[in-house]
């Protein structure tokens, strides 16, 4: 998360007394008491609010209190809110949206449209006459190899649906931000999911997964066999050379698991895994068309195909050869389809429709209107297993996601106001977003993926300032924002219905 060496925006206006005169001539009045200012830019008017803040919850509330007349209206019922405050100093960003009485929708766009290893700067992710605003979204894997196993770059580290299609498993125990119906639905919850796969030929049925013969379930979709994001399954173990058990969830670690079976969809595009400089990967690989119907069983996995039609691919590990043996058994002629079945906390099936998507992320900042138990949420996400965590739960750029019970819906980037200046944080503590969320009238909160990720786009400008990558200090604020994005996998984004 480095922090970038940019110049702070220009003020367009000076305290004098009782007033702040803009620019452009204009003032507007407060009672008393000190100011603090936000900047005029692409992304909307200068604000003011009657007192500096000295925390960021007072900071982001100021921000949209009805001291602060000025907000920045995007259309569709949508609004931007900004504050940039001194006492972190923190520049605080606020999208809101209800689709249930406006006329936009909120939903996942993915960088990846016809292949899982894309990604994209969220200014170019959503540009200018695409969408209305939006932030980034859920943690992903960056880079194919650190330490040892990482993943595919690209893939998402957890449950990912984009229109009813789940690209990604879950990461059983997290929660995720669920927009069902376009956000007329938007829930916070923690959802688990299982893959059962069915063999027909001629329309029989051959194997059924968990049948008397043994039939595996598929582990995982749209990744690497054997390499977990964010670990949590059955089998899963901490390393190739670590053979200690990690069956919760472990944030930021990819467990290994030398007996998996994982569905490449059409979507996952290529080089399949296995495809290596050095050639194909042991194991099995079962070719298949758009529809299932298999095609070709090849010895080793990500191997030349020869079969016409080739769209989704079957893979097995090596391991103990449990499921390449099995792959094996399988021929021309036969058809593979499968079912995801999600489950909520309370064991109920969640049944989705093309107007559904979701997104990973966690903590779980706030539930019923109260702040979590932090630490609680910590354990289940697998932060306090990280060699990190005092780092990665104190100041960073953060993006956040509320809702209200009203069915509005707040989109809120918290980052550094001046990333000229080395001194405070960049950004804030878990602690700090959750008090924040709560003071802002939220029923629940969640953290999405932060740090160098965080950013808020509207009408195609960054209007909040991104720290992944270091900038010329002499360009102006847009473009310092821009340059300093990071190439993400997929975004919340508010769209016109």
């Amino acid at each position: 998360m480095m922090e970038p060496r940019s110049v702070s925006p220009k003020r367009h206006g000076r305290k004098t007394g009782h007033k702040v005169v803009l620019a452009c001539g204009l003032f507007v009045p407060v009672l008393s008491g000190p100011l603090f200012v936000s900047p005029a830019s692409a992304a909307g008017p200068v604000t003011a609010v009657t007192a500096e803040p000295s925390t960021l919850a007072e900071c982001a509330t100021g921000a949209i209190s009805s001291t602060n007349p000025q907000p920045k209206d995007l259309g569709n019922g949508v609004k931007l809110y900004q504050a940039d405050c001194s006492a972190g100093p923190w520049r605080v960003r606020i999208l809101t949206v209800n689709p249930k009485a406006t006329g936009a929708s909120a939903e996942v766009t993915m960088a990846r449209p016809g292949k899982i290893t894309d990604l994209k700067y969220l200014s170019d992710l959503i540009p200018k006459g695409t969408a209305i605003a939006g932030v980034n979204g859920g943690y992903f894997v960056r880079d194919i190899w650190v330490n040892d196993h990482l993943g595919t770059a690209g893939e998402s580290a957890g449950l990912s649906v984009d229109r009813g299609e789940v690209l990604s498993e879950a990461t059983n125990g997290r929660a995720v931000l669920a927009l069902y119906d376009g956000g007329r639905g938007a829930k916070v919850q923690k959802l688990t999911s299982t893959i059962k796969m069915t063999v027909t030929n001629g329309g029989k049925t051959l194997f059924t997964s968990g049948d008397a013969s043994g039939t595996p379930w598929i582990d995982g979709l749209n990744r690497p066999p054997g390499e977990i994001r964010n670990c949590g399954g059955a089998d899963d173990v901490a390393s190739s050379s670590d053979n200690t058990a990690v069956a919760a969830p472990w944030h930021d670690h990819t467990c290994v698991d030398d007996d998996e079976l994982v569905l490449l969809t059409s979507r996952f595009g290529s080089p399949r895994p296995g495809s290596t400089t050095s050639g194909p990967s042991a194991g099995t690989e079962i070719v298949m068309d758009t529809t299932g119907n298999v095609l070709e069983v090849l010895g080793s996995r990500g191997g030349p195909v020869t079969a016409s039609g080739a769209a989704t691919f079957l893979q097995g590990t090596e391991g103990n050869d449990k499921y390449a043996t099995w792959l094996r058994n399988l021929k021309k002629g036969d058809k593979v389809t499968y079912t995801v079945t999600l489950t909520d906390d309370a064991k109920k099936e969640v049944k989705l429709t093309g107007r559904d998507s979701i997104v990973n992320g966690g903590p779980v900042l706030v539930r019923n209107g109260a702040v979590t138990d932090l630490a609680a949420e910590y354990k289940a996400d697998g932060l306090d297993r990280m060699s990190n965590k005092d780092s990665w739960i104190g100041p960073n750029p953060r993006t956040l996601v509320g809702l209200r019970t009203s069915g509005e819906i707040l989109l809120v980037t918290v980052d550094k106001k001046n990333a000229a200046v080395k001194a405070g944080p960049v950004g804030a503590t878990i602690a700090e977003a959750a008090a924040t969320m709560k003071a802002l009238g939220v029923q629940d909160a969640i953290n999405l993926d932060g740090g160098g990720s965080t950013t808020m786009v509207t009408g195609g400008t960054v209007v909040n300032h991104p720290s992944d990558k270091s900038v010329d200090s002499n360009i102006d604020f847009a473009e310092s924002a821009r340059r300093a994005q990071r190439l993400v996998a997929d975004a919340v984004v508010i769209t016109a219905k």
